[in-house]
């Protein structure tokens, strides 16, 4: 997993992070071991509707659009806890330094 610190994140960054991710999910699958793309423990966001996601107004009206679940790719849920966006579906165990350095878009 990992984890980026989010607590200086206003709303609007909360949302492009959640739709580019989104909208980039299956090509970020290609980096990640099928464990991790297929797994309880890392859903999808692909059921996660984006008018919903613009419509929200705080961020717990975000969190509130995961179900206050943390065992999505994206976990929201880190922020109420520890300021920060937790990735699932990496294994920064295993990824290449080039494969890390791709989630750092994330944070532009």
């Amino acid at each position: 997993m990992a984890f980026i610190d989010t607590a200086e994140f206003d709303l609007q960054t909360w949302k492009n992070l959640i739709i580019t991710y989104k909208c980039l999910e299956k090509v970020i699958d290609h980096f990640m071991p099928l464990s991790r793309r297929i797994s309880h423990y890392c859903k999808t966001l692909a059921t996660i509707v984006e008018t919903t996601i613009n419509r929200a107004s705080n961020i717990s009206d975000l969190r509130a659009t995961f179900t206050h679940n943390r065992y999505h790719k994206v976990n929201l849920e880190a922020f109420a806890r520890h300021r920060t966006v937790e990735f699932r579906s990496t294994d920064v165990q295993q990824m290449s330094q080039r494969c890390q350095l791709g989630f750092f878009f994330l944070q532009k």
